[in-house]
């Protein structure tokens, strides 16, 4: 859970790292890690928003968030809800993770539009990425509930369930998407801005360079 205060700018991490993290200890016992997981990610975009280096080249990667996650949501439905049934899904997941990676990469260029600073292109593109993770969540999180009845007829949901040992569809993907919401913003996170921090200062050198 402390990975995820990587997502806070510096400035913010040297004055309330040591405290924020006594904080997460007390919080430990009291409420669940996904809830102050998505907290987290809230309080880090927020600083993000704040931090008058990163604040610029962040808004402009808040469209392509808006728009990866209307499209992932739109496929989300459609393969669950719409057409279900389909037992090897891989194709469409990878495309899906492909697209990711591609706006991601893409983030990092509009922030060079703004500032040629580093950890602003890393910032970009570390916040789309936690985004873009945690809303598809939210979004699976609301189909499988709303649409159970479908989705727990899924062979892959049914297989899950049998070896993981419980006795509720709904129990079972629940956490399996607690478990998501842990690991994939934080990862897509460290991806984002990894890629965005390459195109980034690639386009920020282009920009450098005398005609």
């Amino acid at each position: 859970m402390r990975r995820l205060l990587w997502l806070y700018p510096l400035w913010w991490r040297r004055r309330y790292r040591a405290e924020f993290e006594s904080l997460l200890e007390e919080l430990g016992g009291q409420r669940s890690r996904a809830a102050i997981a998505w907290d987290l990610v809230r309080g880090a975009l927020d600083a993000r928003l704040s931090d008058p280096p990163t604040a610029g080249p962040i808004r402009r990667v808040l469209p392509l968030v808006l728009l990866v996650w209307l499209g992932i949501s739109a496929e989300i439905v459609g393969s669950n809800v719409l057409w279900p049934g389909r037992d090897d899904d891989t194709l469409p997941v990878m495309v899906s993770y492909g697209f990711v990676f591609v706006v991601l990469a893409y983030a990092g260029r509009r922030a060079a539009a703004v500032t040629p600073a580093l950890r602003a292109h890393a910032a970009a593109g570390a916040v789309a990425g936690a985004l873009i993770g945690a809303l598809c969540l939210v979004t699976f999180a609301v189909v499988d509930n709303l649409f159970i009845g479908t989705v727990g007829q899924q062979q892959t949901k049914i297989d899950g369930l049998a070896a993981s040992g419980l006795s509720s569809m709904r129990a079972y993907l629940n956490l399996t998407l607690l478990y998501a919401f842990l690991v994939l913003p934080a990862t897509l996170a460290v991806i984002g801005a990894a890629l965005a921090t390459v195109t980034g200062q690639i386009a920020a050198a282009k920009h450098r360079r005398p005609a």
